[in-house]
């Protein structure tokens, strides 16, 4: 799923709406997974990716089939970034210039550094724990993974791209 905040319209608080809305689709999901966890009802994990940034928005596509989307570097970067949560254990993945407009309102902790195809620089991204509000929310990334019922990542796991398109790399 590809969920857009600001286009056409912008609420003014788009970083935040969408992280938000990634902790309350995590909160679904956690209950959903209550009576699941069977051959026949596997548990369901997600992987979130939320980059701020400009795109290029509108209606794309032929005659036959035009669909609202949007595109460019800052959609890009998301999909990457979304990429990462197996590698990293986590399932809420953002942007710095995203963490930078929500780290008032929303618990982070930035995660190893990572280079990104079509990038130079190496980029921080942080792993999303929950809303500064909520005191339950999780306070450590082992709390997190505790949580959503990931581990932190053998090596092995970390590796992604062993047999496909190398899309990023962790910096050790």
């Amino acid at each position: 799923i590809m969920a857009i905040w600001g286009a056409p319209l912008s609420s003014g608080d788009d970083p935040f709406n969408a992280v938000n809305a990634s902790l309350m689709m995590r909160e679904q999901l956690l209950e959903f997974n209550l009576d699941r966890g069977s051959v026949k009802k596997p548990v369901i994990k997600i992987g979130c990716g939320i980059h701020y940034g400009p795109v290029l928005a509108g209606q794309i596509g032929s005659d036959e089939k035009m669909e609202y989307t949007v595109i460019g570097d800052t959609v890009n970067l998301a999909s990457r970034i979304e990429s990462l949560n197996k590698a990293f254990g986590t399932d809420i993945l953002i942007s710095e210039e995203t963490a930078n407009r929500v780290k008032d309102r929303i618990r982070v902790i930035p995660m190893q550094k990572i280079t990104v195809k079509g990038k130079s620089e190496p980029l921080t991204v942080y792993a999303v724990l929950g809303r500064i509000a909520n005191p339950d929310s999780p306070k450590t990334i082992e709390e997190l993974r505790r949580i959503i019922g990931t581990a932190d990542p053998s090596p092995e796991e970390k590796d992604l791209n062993f047999d496909k398109e190398i899309k990023y790399e962790i910096v050790n």
